[in-house]
């Protein structure tokens, strides 16, 4: 049937059935109509990106991948060669982009540009396809830029046009004191001339970006500051004295100028400017009171007759509050009359409470044995040193002994010295000779070797500590013992302790 005869027959049966007809019909010619644009729209963009796709405003719809990412790298290369210009009135800082160390990704905004009409499924792309006929869609330059090489340049911006902020407050020159009224700042406005500049070197557009700048308060600002020039008066009227106990240290009118800052109370039209001692500008004195002040905590121990442990209470500390102490100096300082401050202290913490001690259970004698051995005045001094360094250490349960942490280097400034020692079948003078020498028990999960600095270890499966008994000899052959204090029977869930070491 031809053409003709076709078009004969519709009428005919257009004719015949009505509106009906007349509406199959319609829809029938736009489904065609709309298969036909998508086939021929299909068939424009196969395997290239869509017409209507832009890249930093340059067209590149119809391209292939490969030839978008030429053209895009001819501009790249184009854009690299020319400065941005940022400029403030008659300053100007000419910029390369390669001196922020910008980086753009051809390959992926190309990508991208490829996959704006192929990635949100059949119908939301076909409506992406449709629409970019009539409104062109720009998509972005992936990039990257140095940031700390770009804060840089606008830091060094900032120093040139940057005009702070004053504060307000008081100029004190020889005890004449005059009034400096707080006053706005203009500043660069970094965060926006960093995205500005961001967005221009991925525009691949070089031309002059005006600096943008920003009013800048201060920080203290006060309406009334007629008080503030009488307190200062009287704080600077005589020195004030700084007391601990039988400790005073002084501070003179020169001093008290210098370390002088102000601060306000209240706002709006009701602020008032307020002098104060500031803990900050004093540093330098208050490092000097410190070390007079503390007084370092002691933590909790115990002693113990070789059977049973007593506990001894640790003891808290003191340290100097800084803080407080300025706070205590401004208010001398404020007063005509009473113009002694006390030292503000702040308490500090044993690292093994009293509380802690007590939880440990230690309360009697794990185990304790005798090891003999002789030898020269080094190796026995040695022995005594390293059981002085071990006695007192404290293991908590499941805790590692480990010489060679508690001993620390055999070292002639560590205490040890020279001592004959059998080294590789040979007998030579050995610092530290007989220090680590260790006999255990059977029960004992700890190495026995010959050797100065072997990794001796013990794990005890309950709290104890680890003593030397008495004293050694000063000839002869020696006898020191070693003893672990341990929890009383039934007051640890734990397995019996398995281990306890001495120096032999």
């Amino acid at each position: 049937m031809r053409n003709g005869a076709v078009i004969s027959y519709l009428k005919t049966s257009i004719a015949r059935g009505g509106w009906p007809a007349r509406v199959v019909v319609g829809m029938t010619l736009v489904a065609a109509a709309l298969l036909f644009a998508i086939v021929v729209d299909a068939a424009l963009s196969y395997n290239r990106i869509h017409p209507g796709v832009t890249i930093s405003g340059h067209e590149v719809g119809r391209m292939t991948r490969e030839a978008a990412e030429a053209d895009l790298s001819r501009r790249i290369e184009e854009a690299s060669a020319s400065q941005i210009v940022l400029t403030s009135e008659d300053r100007s800082w000419p910029l390369f982009p390669a001196e922020v160390g910008t980086k753009i990704d051809v390959q992926g905004t190309v990508e991208d540009a490829f996959a704006l009409t192929r990635q949100a499924g059949f119908v939301s792309d076909l409506r992406t396809r449709f629409a970019l006929y009539v409104t062109p869609r720009e998509v972005p330059l992936r990039g990257t830029v140095d940031t700390a090489l770009m804060d840089q340049l606008i830091g060094q911006i900032a120093a040139a046009l940057d005009r702070p902020p004053v504060n307000a407050g008081l100029k004190i020159v020889d005890r004449d004191i005059s009034v400096i009224e707080g006053e706005d700042g203009l500043v660069v406005d970094r965060d926006t001339l960093r995205a500005q500049l961001k967005e221009l070197l991925f525009s691949l557009h070089s031309t002059e970006l005006a600096i943008p700048m920003m009013v800048q308060a201060p920080a203290i600002k006060a309406a009334d500051t007629s008080d503030a020039v009488q307190q200062a008066r009287t704080m600077l009227s005589a020195e004030i004295a700084l007391k601990l106990e039988d400790s005073v240290w002084t501070l003179s009118p020169e001093k008290i100028a210098a370390y002088m800052d102000f601060t306000t109370e209240g706002s709006g039209s009701l602020s008032k400017l307020v002098p104060y001692l500031s803990a900050e500008k004093a540093q330098a004195f208050l490092s000097e009171v410190a070390p007079a002040v503390e007084r370092k905590p002691r933590d909790a121990t115990w002693e113990t007759d070789g059977e049973t442990a007593t506990l001894v209470p640790g003891q808290t500390g003191r340290a100097l509050d800084a803080q407080k102490t300025a706070e205590s100096l401004t208010l001398a300082a404020q007063s005509p009359t009473d113009r002694v401050a006390p030292v503000g202290v702040t308490e500090t913490q044993p690292g093994r409470t009293t509380e802690i001690a007590e939880s440990m259970g230690i309360v009697s004698k794990l185990a304790g044995f005798t090891t003999e051995f002789g030898g020269s005045e080094g190796r026995r001094d040695n022995v005594q040193q390293a059981a002085k360094l071990i006695s007192g250490t404290i293991l908590a349960p499941g805790e590692e002994f480990d010489f060679d942490t508690i001993v620390g280097p055999r070292t002639v400034e560590n205490g040890f010295k020279t001592a004959p020692a059998i080294i590789n079948g040979k007998l030579e003078d050995t610092l530290g000779a007989a220090s680590a020498r260790y006999r255990p028990r059977s029960s004992t999960r700890s190495s026995s070797r010959a050797s100065t600095s072997p990794p001796a270890r013990t794990t005890l499966y309950t709290s104890a500590i680890i003593r030397r008994a008495g004293t050694l000899p000063s000839a002869g052959a020696d006898r020191p013992s070693a003893s672990a204090t341990t929890p009383a029977a039934g007051s640890s869930s734990r397995p019996p302790p398995l281990a306890a070491a001495s120096p032999s």
